[in-house]
C-alpha cells in the first residue's frame, strides 16, 4: 500500500507540479500521453517515456496505416481473381494476405485495450487515494453551506454571505466532481481546478 501511495504522489506530482508543463499536459488527451512497449503477444503502457518505447498512439497510427495497405492488396486480389487465371497463386496469396490483416488489427486491438485498462487502472487509484481527502472536505463544506444558508435565512440582503456561499458551492462541486470522474481527462481537468481552490500542500490532509 505504501508503494502504490508513493506512485500515485508521483504521477499526480509529475502531472501537476511544473506550472508550464500542467498547462500542456492538460491540453492534452490522457491517452495521446502514454507510451507503449509492444510485443508479438503484449503491451506494457508507461506515462514517461522508457528505453524500447513509443507514444502508444503512434503505435496505432502505423498500425492503421499497414491495416490499410494489406486490405488494399487483399482487395486487388480479388479483383485479379475474377479474371480466372492464376487461381491457386491468388487464393494461396489471400490467405496469406488475411492473416497478415488479422495479426495486425489483432495487435492494435491489443495496444488500444491496454492504453484502456492502463488508464482505468490510473483512473481507480488516483480515487482511491483522494476519496478520504475529498469526503472530508465534502463533509466540511456541507457544515459549512449549511451555516450560510441559515445566515441568509435570517439575512436574505447579505451579499457578503451570499457570494462566500457561491464560492463554497462551487468547491463542493468540484470535489463531487472529482468522486464521479468517469475518465482521465475528467479527472486531471477537475483536479487542476481542485489544486487552485485547495493549495498542493493542504490537498492531501
Amino acid at each position: 500500500m505504501y508503494f502504490m501511495k508513493k506512485y500515485l504522489i508521483c504521477s499526480l506530482f509529475f502531472l501537476f507540479s511544473f506550472p508550464v508543463l500542467a498547462t500542456k499536459q492538460q491540453e492534452q488527451p490522457f491517452q495521446e500521453r502514454l507510451y507503449c512497449k509492444v510485443s508479438e503477444n503484449a503491451v506494457r503502457v508507461y506515462l514517461l517515456p522508457e528505453e524500447g518505447t513509443l507514444k502508444c498512439l503512434d503505435y496505432v497510427s502505423v498500425v492503421n496505416s499497414y491495416l490499410k495497405t494489406e486490405y488494399n492488396v487483399m482487395m486487388q486480389i480479388i479483383a485479379n481473381r475474377n479474371r480466372w487465371d492464376d487461381l491457386d497463386y491468388r487464393d494461396s496469396l489471400y490467405e496469406e494476405k488475411k492473416e497478415q490483416f488479422l495479426k495486425l488489427f489483432s495487435q492494435r486491438t491489443m495496444i488500444k485495450k491496454a492504453m484502456t485498462d492502463f488508464e482505468d487502472e490510473l483512473l481507480t487509484k488516483s480515487k482511491w487515494f483522494l476519496e478520504e481527502t475529498l469526503q472530508t472536505r465534502l463533509s466540511e463544506l456541507n457544515l459549512q453551506i449549511e451555516a450560510l444558508n441559515e445566515e441568509l435565512e435570517r439575512n436574505p440582503s447579505n451579499y457578503k454571505v451570499e457570494k462566500s456561499l457561491h464560492e463554497l458551492e462551487f468547491k463542493e462541486s468540484i470535489v463531487e466532481e472529482l468522486l464521479v470522474a468517469e475518465t482521465m481527462d475528467t479527472f486531471l481537468k477537475t483536479f487542476s481546478v481542485y489544486l487552485t481552490l485547495f493549495p498542493f500542500s493542504t490537498s492531501w490532509k
